[in-house]
């Protein structure tokens, strides 16, 4: 098992990364667009998720991203150690949604994809997901509410649509392949590491817009963090890294939890659980924090939020803070995240 781990990982590294694909500040609240690996992920067997980007509302052309998500897990526990220990592997599988448009012409990618993961667990703390995720993507574009330099003449502007146009696909079809791998250690009864990566568009699906030889290339994500705390309060430290093309994006993140004990509730003790045992019993939790997109030097993007037992939501704000050569200097992206639980 290891060595497939090994394997599995060099394979994302050695591919060559080389235009850039739909993305959130609040990374950690679309998973399954992050790494299909995450599948299943969570402490209920239900997941609903749903995100919304408004970003540089200022400018005439906008760009609105939206992402849904539901996942689920099938248990598969194994008893071991002459009946002492329990390992709860597990099944889990999903769909994920997105949309994005953007620009004058309103390119618009959306992306329907099925996605399954296996979560292994090695030993009483370490667990070892590997997913994969496929489905069919569409691209397409307004090429009526562009404008080009051939439609004016020196004197006037012609609005009808230049005839060399006619030969591009206004909208196209593809089917897209990814995969990842995903690594969590509960190293003490309030502490948790996890390490992640996944290769999205493995197959280099064709991108009709410009020619038949052109591709949508792949696509490398990076994640990593630390959680630590106790049953008043958690701190999670994260960050999250992507490169496709020429095009690459870094994000740091700080997530501090208040909870609000429920004392009609004993805290267990397990050895299994031993990092969620502590977490899984409040009432409510108070979420703030700040993220920081540092490659490009570009946005801070504080954030709120609240989480319940089968809901939790979070509002973030992007705030421009290189503003030269920018129309509406400081002004970023709303974004909000909702997740039900059941």
């Amino acid at each position: 098992m290891r060595l497939l781990i090994i394997i599995f990982a060099l394979l994302h590294l050695a591919f060559r990364m080389h235009g850039q694909d739909i993305h959130f500040s609040q990374f950690q609240q679309t998973p399954l667009l992050v790494n299909p690996s995450l599948t299943g992920q969570q402490v209920k067997t239900f997941r609903f998720g749903i995100n919304y980007r408004d970003q540089w509302k200022n400018f005439d052309a906008p760009f609105k991203s939206v992402s849904g998500f539901f996942d689920g897990k099938i248990e598969n526990n194994l008893i071991r150690n002459n009946g002492c220990d329990i390992a709860k592997d597990f099944f889990g599988y999903g769909i994920l949604f997105f949309s994005d448009k953007a620009g004058d012409g309103n390119l618009t990618t959306t992306s329907l994809m099925l996605s399954a993961a296996y979560n292994k667990q090695l030993s009483n703390t370490l667990n070892v997901s590997l997913g994969f995720a496929f489905g069919l993507g569409n691209r397409k574009i307004d090429l009526e509410n562009l404008t080009f330099l051939s439609q004016w003449d020196g004197t006037d502007f012609n609005n009808s649509t230049p005839e060399y146009l006619d030969q591009l696909n206004s909208s196209f079809y593809y089917f897209d392949f990814s995969s990842g791998i995903f690594i969590s250690d509960s190293i003490a009864s309030g502490a948790r590491v996890f390490f992640g990566t996944s290769l999205q568009h493995i197959n280099k699906p064709r991108d009709r817009f410009l020619s038949n030889n052109s591709s949508l290339e792949r696509k490398l994500n990076f994640h990593a963090g630390i959680e630590f705390g106790n049953s008043s309060l958690k701190n999670t430290l994260s960050m999250y890294y992507s490169q496709q093309d020429v095009y690459n994006e870094l994000i740091v993140f700080d997530e501090i939890d208040v909870f609000t004990p429920n004392h009609n509730v004993k805290l267990k003790e397990s050895r299994v659980e031993k990092y969620n045992a502590n977490l899984s019993q409040y009432s409510y939790n108070i979420i703030g924090g700040i993220g920081l997109r540092l490659i490009p030097v570009r946005d801070v993007f504080p954030f709120i939020g609240l989480e319940t037992k089968k809901i939790k939501s979070i509002l973030s704000y992007d705030i421009s803070i290189i503003s030269k050569n920018i129309p509406h200097p400081y002004n970023g992206g709303f974004e909000l995240s909702i997740i039900l639980k059941l």
